[in-house]
């Protein structure tokens, strides 16, 4: 009999590589099995690098870099060989690196991107499920050069606390990578409104219901200043 072992992952800690790896054990210990295929599904979510890298003979490389509560973590990346680069956000900015989602920054995703810049990979991907962080991406821009300052131009706070006061952007100086960036994510959802990121995803992300109107208005105006700056 031939089997295929092609599960997802086991929310919320398991991911696809480790059950299909236990699925496998089981199944050879049956005498009916002559021929077992494993293939997990990645759901570009955290573990997706470990498929990855098993699928198409990546390297896993390390970086130092910040998470999403400031502090100092080293992240894995797989240089693949094609050339291409590929960044699982979760690791960085993951349930495990957020305990206070009004404070936590995409920032530190910036210092890992430019630290793969390093290997001179022709495209950078990056994986997006899981990111428990919820700022809009302002603390990545933040580190890609833009100031984001309040109504007396003082700069805000990274995370949803500066979100709520940000009042102008401004621009340092730019230091965007010169290859493609490639995001992957398991669903597509508006930034803003009922259907949107906040009221979908906040919730998950530790947003009391009573926030979610209030931040997805914040989010809104965030949204119109990016276009205006742009």
């Amino acid at each position: 009999m031939d089997i295929l072992i092609a599960p997802t992952r086991f929310l919320p800690n398991v991911g696809s590589q480790a059950v299909a790896d236990a699925l496998e054990r089981g199944i050879r210990q049956c005498r009916c099995a002559s021929r077992v295929l494993v293939r997990p599904v990645p759901e570009g979510g955290r573990g997706t690098i470990d498929i990855v890298v098993r699928a198409l003979s990546g390297r896993i490389r390390r970086s130092h870099t910040w998470n999403a509560a400031g502090r100092e973590v080293d992240s894995r990346w797989v240089l693949l060989p094609d050339g291409s680069a590929m960044i699982d956000a979760a690791e960085i900015l993951g349930a495990s690196e957020v305990p206070d989602v009004m404070r936590a920054s995409s920032w530190g995703l910036g210092p890992l991107i430019m630290d793969v810049m390093r290997y001179h990979p022709r495209q950078i991907i990056i994986t997006l499920g899981d990111v428990m962080v919820h700022d809009g991406g302002m603390g990545l821009l933040e580190y890609f050069g833009l100031r984001f300052v309040d109504e007396q131009g003082a700069d805000v706070p990274r995370g949803l606390r500066g979100l709520e006061r940000v009042h102008h952007i401004t621009q340092t100086e730019l230091h965007i990578p010169p290859v493609p960036l490639v995001m992957l994510y398991p669903r597509a959802l508006p930034l803003t409104g009922k259907e949107g990121v906040t009221f979908t995803d906040g919730s998950v992300k530790g947003l009391s219901p009573y926030q979610l109107p209030v931040i997805d208005l914040q989010m809104q105006h965030y949204a119109q200043l990016l276009e205006e700056f742009f």
